[in-house]
């Protein structure tokens, strides 16, 4: 997903903050990867932790 993803950009404006729905489904979203993960494929394995490496990332680059 870019920055010109058309679907974002409609839930979450350019200028607008972090949406509390997005940050309140993420407990949620790893419950569903925590209890289905024999379902998933390799590309979705892929594509999860893919997106945990982005969120970690973008984390530590704001404490230091």
């Amino acid at each position: 997903m870019t920055s010109d993803d058309a679907i974002t950009w409609r839930k979450w404006e350019r200028d607008g903050r972090l949406t509390p729905w997005l940050v309140h489904d993420l407990p949620r979203i790893a419950w569903i990867v925590e209890s289905r993960t024999s379902e998933l494929t390799d590309e979705e394995r892929r594509i999860v932790r893919d997106a945990v490496t982005r969120m970690q990332r973008a984390l530590d680059q704001t404490t230091t």
